[in-house]
């Protein structure tokens, strides 16, 4: 999975596609949020997005994803359904391959978001080697992995 992002980030020189890297962030997001929940259910969708995108955010302090999570600041709907339903996003938006002080900021002023791919990728990667290395020390509920795995093909 990391390899294949990262080589479609490599192709930046030649043009890379920058909305369906996104997408698939996005997409990825709400599936490890499934494996932490152990949900199984599609109406959770919202829900296991929204708690894999705070493990984004937990080497930071504050966690910017908890704040405008906190502040009611649709990112489920503005960008994941945006993204997954329309190749683009609901709400005015910058996808970039570049850098930014987070992967999806948001400036309430200009109601702008910005999707910095590369920053988003770092935290995504840094999020899943959590997330498996708390199944490894208990930290973290393989029963609820389990569970959310329940009943799906095995690809091997």
């Amino acid at each position: 999975m990391f390899g294949d992002i990262q080589k479609s980030i490599d192709l930046e020189p030649n043009g890379a596609p920058n909305v369906l890297i996104a997408l698939g962030l996005s997409c990825y997001t709400e599936y490890w949020g499934k494996l932490l929940l152990g949900s199984r259910e599609r109406e959770n969708g919202q829900k296991c997005y929204e708690e894999f995108l705070k493990c984004l955010g937990s080497s930071y302090d504050p966690n910017p994803y908890q704040e405008l999570l906190n502040k009611k600041i649709p990112i489920y709907q503005d960008i994941r359904c945006g993204l997954v339903h329309a190749y683009g996003t609901n709400k005015d938006c910058t996808v970039n391959l570049g850098e930014g002080m987070f992967g999806i900021c948001y400036d309430e002023i200009a109601d702008h978001y910005d999707f910095n791919i590369k920053t988003y990728f770092m935290e995504f990667k840094h999020a899943v080697d959590e997330y498996l290395e708390g199944l490894k020390n208990g930290t973290r509920n393989i029963l609820n992995m389990n569970n959310a795995m329940k009943g799906k093909p095995l690809i091997g």
